[in-house]
């Protein structure tokens, strides 16, 4: 590593603000910082990160992504060594790290990307790890292929389109096809950038099970919201409760204040809520 970028990397973590342009700068003339191992918080791996990537700059700062604190110690609580997770909407792997790290060896985690950039560099950090089962493809309502959209903001891509995008044809399934293929999972996790709806219509067979998943989703409106609490509940007999995850992992009422991320809860995994974070509405 080159002198000068050892400074960047110092003051970098020092700065409230700016950081990124700082690490970026550093890291298109240091190859060495384009392959950086990256220390994960209360996780015991690291992801090889590429420091020309805003996606690992709170890696890089903090070793966690703190807006995502909240889910982190949710999924902590309510996973079990030994589970089987899909991550659907991988990105670079910090949710997949943590899932493996969660449940162990007698676990696997299915880890699913359609992004060919963000799929490379989750393979290059977690690609050899026994209990991880790496996908490059997308999940939607049936198998084919579909139009992709890759910002520069890798966290971003989306199947739904973003002015100024990249644009690529990539390879789906559904939900339905890969449980068919690898299993029914205890835990679903599906941050998809708006598109979670489409990945829920592709799910009836898995969510009429009655050991449907434990599923941790994102909503970025009120509209995405109701339609995939509608989805679910049609389509589960309205077997799930739903709960918001706030900032400390605590779960309330999805019309309170909270994270963008919602928890659907079906009857079996009622007992998953501990003491550590229990079900709770404001006063």
């Amino acid at each position: 590593m080159k002198p000068t970028s050892r400074i960047c990397l110092f003051v970098a973590k020092l700065i409230p603000r700016g950081y990124f342009r700082i690490l970026k700068f550093a890291a298109e003339r240091d190859p060495a910082l384009q392959d950086l191992f990256l220390p994960l918080k209360n996780i015991p791996l690291c992801l090889r990160g590429d420091l020309r990537e805003s996606v690992f700059t709170s890696l890089y700062r903090t070793g966690n992504i703190p807006h995502q604190a909240g889910f982190d110690l949710l999924c902590t609580s309510l996973l079990r060594p030994g589970d089987l997770v899909f991550d659907i909407g991988a990105n670079i792997g910090y949710t997949t790290a943590l899932f493996s790290h969660i449940v162990g060896s007698d676990g696997r985690v299915i880890a699913v990307e359609p992004s060919p950039r963000s799929f490379a560099l989750l393979s290059r950090s977690l690609g050899e790890k026994a209990n991880i089962t790496l996908l490059n493809l997308g999940v939607s309502k049936a198998e084919g292929q579909l139009e992709f959209y890759v910002p520069p903001s890798l966290d971003r891509a989306s199947f739904i389109p973003i002015a100024g995008a990249q644009k690529l044809r990539v390879t789906i399934s559904s939900l339905d096809n890969l449980c068919a293929s690898y299993g029914y999972p205890q835990f679903i996790k599906v941050d998809v950038e708006g598109y979670e709806p489409s990945v829920f219509s592709g799910a009836v067979a898995t969510l009429h099970r009655n050991d449907r998943p434990i599923i941790v989703f994102e909503a970025l409106d009120i509209k995405g919201l109701e339609k995939c609490i509608f989805l679910l509940s049609e389509q589960s007999g309205g077997d799930y409760e739903y709960r918001r995850i706030r900032n400390d992992g605590s779960l309330v009422k999805v019309e309170e204040t909270g994270s963008s991320d919602f928890v659907a809860i079906p009857k079996w995994a009622k007992e998953r809520i501990d003491g550590r974070t229990k079900v709770h509405h404001a006063a």
